[in-house]
């Protein structure tokens, strides 16, 4: 265990970046990605349309 810690600041958190939405996928989910408020829009009412779960990735800065 002593070994992992000291091995675990190899790998920044965040890199390499992680897609959500494709992870999301892979486990067939239905995945939306927003980076506007015009997208979150969107993506919220297909949310509320689709059946089963979800997953909205929000990127708004």
């Amino acid at each position: 265990m002593h070994h992992a810690q000291d091995n675990a600041a190899i790998f920044p958190f965040g890199s390499p970046p992680v897609s959500f939405k494709t992870m999301a996928e892979a486990f067939s989910m239905k995945a939306f990605t927003a980076k506007s408020m015009a997208e979150l829009e969107t993506a919220v009412s297909q949310m509320f349309e689709a059946e089963g779960p979800t997953l909205l990735d929000v990127k708004i800065k």
